[in-house]
């Protein structure tokens, strides 16, 4: 979902959810690179759609993000995230 030239701007909430759950800016950058789309909410009154994507960071959490895109200005919004840790898998040593 991530492509080059793409910039990723972070609400101060993402921020504080992602201190919360231990999530860097590079396990985003993971999730939105394989993450799937899970659920599209209209925007109100014009505004722009919000998007569940969801996906697994190089740890195998499962991250849940809330998204607003803009494909004009190539600029995804995040308005916030959390570790649903319920879907992660458990990488186990050999």
């Amino acid at each position: 979902m991530k492509s080059p030239g793409v910039d990723i701007d972070y609400s101060d909430h993402a921020i504080v959810e992602m201190h919360n759950d231990k999530i860097n800016q590079i396990d985003i950058e993971t999730v939105l690179s394989r993450a799937s789309v899970t659920d599209v909410q209209p925007g109100k009154m014009f505004g722009p759609d919000r998007w569940r994507v969801s996906g697994n960071d190089n740890d195998g959490r499962y991250i849940e993000i809330i998204i607003v895109a803009d494909e004009e200005e190539l600029m995804i919004d995040v308005i916030t995230v959390w570790h649903a840790k319920d879907r992660s898998i458990v990488k186990r040593s050999k």
